[in-house]
């Protein structure tokens, strides 16, 4: 690819649809270095467009130069700017040509290329559905393959996705640098791979990725810049033990109205820090509490040989009145 591939911001409407137009025809078949180039240029005159009130035919070529990027960037395996760009562009990567420019000419200068992807998806689902079950009550056949079938139109994410998404979606929190809680991990997990949150089954699985993402990046630190988390470890000089303490990513501190609340430690008050400790502090506690009661159970019923049941020892210890029945925990 020669070095002509710059997407322009200056000249009259000819000029930029012309650039435009040409870039758009080129990407099919850059290679991932010009690709890249363009999507920084497609995302800056997205910009550029908003300051200066464009022509709406710029808007919508810019957008859908936008899609061609993400598109052809997925295609190669290439990393992607959010996680919102990582599912689109891999969902507009399993679309044929054709299909991909049908999903073109819905591109408007209103909504992101991200909004489009969705209402479409959910378009399609819809009309599956109905012709789906259509064709069922009419017992032509038990699943329909056309235009608008989920094998033509929509892949559904793989697991692999999802936690690939999970992950790239703590990174940008972290970037962020506000606090969040749990019900804004699942709201924009499932806006990224396009689910409904409001199903109970896909809620759990998606609270369950959410969460092992962000263990995943906790006590580790965001190298700036880089999107990725590395260890940082810190001792005392004056700690003869050489005792470290492991810097987390967030800081985590309840709030009464949105519950267990996560800050990324450059951004975390000592305020925060202190209700993290108190926390921590409580759960070895209770950590404690449980060793030493099991460490009890263990002197009353585990005499005699490693290879008796617990059971027995247990029941032995019942029957002598040693243990009686409580009452479980609420």
């Amino acid at each position: 690819m020669s070095a002509t591939m710059e997407v322009r911001t200056d000249g009259d409407l000819a000029e930029l649809m012309s650039n435009m137009a040409e870039l758009s025809e080129r990407i099919a078949t850059a290679d991932e270095p010009e690709v890249r180039k363009v999507l920084d240029g497609a995302r800056l005159l997205r910009e550029w467009v908003k300051i200066h009130k464009a022509a709406t035919s710029v808007a919508i070529e810019a957008n859908r130069l936008f899609a061609r990027a993400i598109r052809r960037l997925a295609q190669l395996g290439g990393e992607l700017p959010n996680s919102a760009a990582v599912s689109t562009g891999r969902w507009l990567a399993r679309l044929s040509d054709e299909d991909f420019l049908y999903f073109l000419g819905k591109v408007d200068q209103n909504r992101t290329i991200h909004s489009v992807c969705k209402e479409w998806r959910a378009e399609q689902d819809r009309i599956w559905r109905i012709q789906h079950r259509q064709m069922a009550e009419s017992g032509e056949a038990d699943h329909p393959v056309n235009a608008y079938s989920p094998e033509r139109v929509w892949t559904q994410p793989t697991r692999e996705d999802v936690k690939e998404s999970a992950n790239r979606l703590i990174r940008d929190l972290a970037d962020a640098g506000t606090p969040f809680c749990r019900e804004d991990v699942v709201a924009a997990l499932a806006d990224a791979i396009g689910v409904n949150s409001d199903d109970a089954t896909i809620r759990a699985g998606l609270v369950e990725i959410g969460n092992a993402a962000i263990r995943e990046a906790d006590h580790q630190e965001r190298i700036p810049g880089s999107g990725q988390f590395k260890r940082r470890v810190l001792c005392w000089a004056d700690d003869d033990e050489d005792r470290p303490v492991n810097l987390p990513t967030f800081v985590t501190y309840e709030e009464e109205s949105l519950g267990w609340v996560r800050v990324p430690w450059e951004s975390a008050t000592i305020g925060q820090l202190r209700s993290m400790v108190a926390w921590r502090k409580a759960q070895a506690e209770a950590v404690t509490q449980r060793a030493q009661a099991f460490d009890r159970l263990l002197v009353t019923i585990g005499s005699g040989p490693d290879d008796r049941r617990v059971s027995d020892g247990l029941a032995a210890a019942v029957e002598s009145g040693v243990l009686v029945q409580g009452i479980p925990e609420a």
